[in-house]
């Protein structure tokens, strides 16, 4: 009998053990939970503050900037009508003037990266089309096309989100990979949006752990995260390309 209740004793102490065991891994499951949720949202307001300076930085640059190259543009065009003479034949009159030019493009670019009008406007599939067009140049052809039609809206942090992905991936491509061409594509099937960046032409091609080497890639990372997109590389050596296919719940 001594020996039953023994026995009894030991399973019931085990079994509270094993309770408690169990409650205390469920207890720290649900921390644990309960702290990357925390640190998602953490990082979550963080990029939606970035996107709000972003903007700001923008409307500023927009307003002084146009403010004092339509000054600087009337004081220029004044000094031309008052020597009309100097201003066909005097070089430092001609390259002040193609400076200005090049100094109004390259704000103009900076104030879109910064943060794109069409983004503004809720025209997503824009602004990555300017943006596309903005990186053309004369060493690297960037083409995009989209069969998601502009009505098509998705919410201003998806929005965001994949306009910056797409422009940190095409930023990581033309620094470091060197492509000739960069095709980007578009489309949405069975609610999944579908992102496609097939670059060729490529000097070095860049595995996905290298992708997310960089400062700008802490910030891919999120932006990943937060549209709980998946992000997919794969490279061909021999025909010197890389395709990267990026795909998020619209």
């Amino acid at each position: 009998m001594q020996n039953l209740d023994f026995y009894l004793l030991t399973f019931i102490a085990i079994g509270v053990l094993l309770v408690l065991t169990m409650s205390s891994f469920g207890l720290s499951y649900k921390y644990y939970l309960h702290s990357i949720k925390k640190i998602q949202r953490f990082h979550h307001k963080e990029i939606q503050l970035t996107e709000a300076v972003r903007e700001q930085i923008s409307n500023d640059l927009h307003d002084a900037g146009a403010s004092l190259l339509t000054e600087f543009r009337m004081k220029l065009n004044d000094l031309e009508m008052a020597f009309p003479e100097m201003s066909k034949q005097d070089n430092r009159l001609i390259e002040l003037k193609q400076n200005l030019a090049e100094f109004s493009n390259v704000l103009r670019n900076t104030i879109e990266d910064a943060y794109p009008k069409e983004l503004l406007l809720g025209h997503w599939t824009e602004a990555i089309q300017q943006l596309a067009f903005r990186y053309n140049s004369d060493k690297v052809k960037i083409f995009f096309h989209s069969d998601i039609p502009t009505t098509e809206v998705l919410s201003k942090d998806k929005a965001n989100q994949c306009f910056r992905i797409i422009q940190e991936l095409i930023t990581n491509s033309v620094k470091h990979a060197l492509p000739e061409k960069i095709v980007i594509e578009i489309f949405s099937q069975n609610n999944t949006v579908n992102i496609i960046i097939d670059s060729r032409g490529l000097s070095s091609p860049k595995e996905k752990d290298e992708l997310m080497g960089g400062r700008g890639s802490i910030h891919l990372k999120n932006r990943l995260k937060m549209l709980h997109a998946t992000m997919k590389v794969e490279n061909n050596e021999k025909e010197e390309s890389q395709l990267i296919t990026v795909q998020f719940n619209a």
